[in-house]
């Protein structure tokens, strides 16, 4: 009766419908539901123990005979030979994606016709479409997930959980990006996609051994609207009217640092066996065989092989993101895979040690041995650090924009103009393709490529620049900072106030004056409320980054000048000439790593 509780919600299912089909004598029609049995058994990760086992067994058997047409088609599509038998690692990665895409993705319609139409052609077709929404899938992961890493390597990652939010993430994907964040950081990972128009936040979320995910989100249940899910993996939602989601991830936080404060939570990979290398042959793998399905609760046989030298290293699939090496001890060599490590910082002539386990490869009729490495160790391997943008400095060239003019004209990239201040928009406008691209930060729109003419005034306006742009290339022009002191600054500013209650109809914005004199927008809204403490003006309306002002006595102004209140809002211009300078003189890629 134990092995009653490991049924996935299918296994479930079929008890129902063999008990239905005894009951009525149509036990023959049971062998044709054990193929749904073990695909869903197998992608529900449940254990592959008692009842669970029998069902893999029987099912991908079954499936291998090619009793399911549908299924034939599904795994043939994904590149597999039922005839040379399928194991559970099969449906795990070759079925499973691909019905999982059309419900993330679409609806699930070509999955259903998959599994239970009679018409091959309708098969094939919808074959076809899981195909196409895998690869849309993959894409979208791939892309989330950059964007993601992005942003998380930017706030910083002092917390013990990660937690993000961005209106433009899928929901039908962002649980399998958390997984790839829980692999990569070994952090509880929560993802969420925010919908501006109902305010509301929905996310999944995904953990690792030792914070049980269910229990941490229950803890903070009064924020949220509704949550589910289990030990590993769950979903929750809330809506901005309710709680923030500053307050939400303040309480995920703090929750999950309570269970990992006490516990030493690094990644853990278990080895069942050190070997060497005569012990790797075709008999090992053939008695490793004879223990699968291997999934929940019965993996694969880890092994550990110590003392290897690179011969060959070489970068494969998609964007380079998987490694195969050429390994040689003892005067034999292997043929090993590191799956998602491409850039894995290994060199011909290193000496490794690995954890792998061993798999079957034939290709192009020859047949050897393939080691699949779960882990490497090895002196000074670490992580190579990509740099999130390709950086282009042109701060100390003079009389290019010409070239950069034509470069922009000729370019099939997508390349935007960051300029706001009189200075420099006068500079470039008789350059008609910089000035028709010219962008502030008043109307960012995304692009491949960001050309700093004006510099941003401190790093949240550049963080909102970037945020917004998503580009992957920066150009910083020549650029010269412009310096006031104190009794400038105020003439000027002041010239502002004035022109917009005498031209403008009184309506003072925010952005467009910072802009112009290259400043942080919070100084400007100092200062504002200053000139009405002092009854310099009146402020009649507020909105954003927008006000309504009426003139009240200038002759005021002259007190400010000398008054502490104004020295602390100078100090914030100094602090935007000093993070300009930062950028001007300072090493690009290392602000940018």
């Amino acid at each position: 009766m134990e092995y009653l509780t490991y049924l996935a919600g299918c296994g479930v299912a079929f008890k129902v419908a063999q008990a239905i089909l005894v009951k009525y004598g149509k036990a023959e029609f049971i062998n044709n539901i054990l193929p749904f049995v073990a695909v869903g058994t197998i992608s529900d990760i449940v254990p592959l123990l008692g009842e669970n086992r029998y069902f893999v067994i029987k099912g991908l058997d079954l499936i291998s005979r090619g009793k399911h047409e549908g299924l034939t088609k599904l795994l043939e599509g994904a590149g597999y030979d039922i005839t040379k038998g399928i194991t559970s690692e099969n449906i795990a990665f070759g079925v499973t994606p691909r019905i999982n895409a059309s419900g993330r993705l679409d609806t699930v319609d070509a999955s259903l016709k998959v599994l239970i139409s009679d018409n091959m052609q309708e098969v094939q077709m919808s074959v076809t479409t899981l195909n196409e929404l895998n690869r849309v899938r993959q894409t979208l992961c791939k892309d989330t997930f950059e964007q993601a890493d992005k942003i998380y390597k930017k706030q910083g990652t002092k917390n013990p959980a990660i937690i993000l939010a961005h209106q433009d993430w899928h929901i039908g994907i962002i649980g399998i990006v958390a997984s790839k964040f829980v692999e990569k950081y070994n952090k509880p990972t929560f993802l969420m996609n925010y919908n501006p128009e109902t305010k509301e936040y929905r996310g999944s979320a995904r953990s690792i051994e030792g914070v049980p995910l269910y229990d941490v989100i229950e803890n903070c249940s009064d924020l949220l609207n509704g949550f589910g899910g289990h030990t590993l993996a769950a979903g929750l939602s809330f809506s901005e009217d309710k709680a923030s989601f500053e307050k939400v991830k303040k309480a995920l936080n703090d929750t999950v640092q309570e269970y990992v404060k006490a516990q030493d939570l690094k990644p853990t990979l278990y080895v069942d066996l050190e070997l060497t290398p005569s012990d790797v042959d075709f008999d090992l793998v053939e008695q490793i065989s004879k223990l699968e399905p291997f999934g929940a609760s019965n993996p694969s046989p880890v092994f550990v092989m110590n003392n290897l030298k690179i011969k060959q290293k070489r970068q494969m699939g998609t964007d380079n993101a998987h490694l195969r090496l050429v390994l040689e001890t003892q005067g034999r060599e292997f043929t090993a895979v590191w799956w998602q490590n491409g850039n894995a910082n290994l060199n011909c002539g290193d000496i490794i040690d690995i954890a792998f386990h061993p798999q079957i490869n034939e290709f192009n009729g020859n047949i050897s041995i393939q080691l699949i490495i779960d882990d490497v160790h090895a002196d000074g391997l670490e992580e190579v650090i990509t740099p999130r943008y390709k950086i282009y400095d042109n701060r100390t060239k003079s009389g290019i924009l010409p070239t950069v003019n034509d470069y922009v004209k000729n370019s099939k990239l997508n390349i935007k103009i960051f300029a706001e201040s009189k200075k420099v928009t006068d500079t470039i406008k008789d350059f008609p393709q910089l000035k028709s691209n010219i962008f502030t930060r008043a109307n960012i729109q995304k692009c491949d490529v960001v050309m700093f003419f004006d510099y941003p005034s401190d790093k949240q306006t550049l963080d909102n620049i970037l945020d917004a742009a998503q580009p992957d290339k920066l150009h910083f022009m020549k650029y010269d900072i412009q310096i006031l002191d104190e009794q400038e600054f105020l003439k000027i500013f002041t010239g502002m106030v004035k022109y917009s209650i005498h031209h403008n109809n009184g309506i003072f914005e925010l952005i467009r004056c910072a802009g112009f004199l290259g400043k942080s927008i919070c100084i400007f809204d100092d200062l504002l409320a200053l000139f009405e403490n002092y009854e310099i003006i009146k402020i009649c309306e507020h909105n954003n980054f927008v006000y309504k002002i009426e003139e009240n006595n200038f002759e005021n102004t002259q007190k400010i000048l000398n008054s502490n209140e104004y020295s602390e809002i100078f100090d914030k211009t100094i602090e935007c000439e000093k993070f300009q300078r930062h950028l001007l003189e300072d090493d690009l890629d290392e602000i940018f790593m």
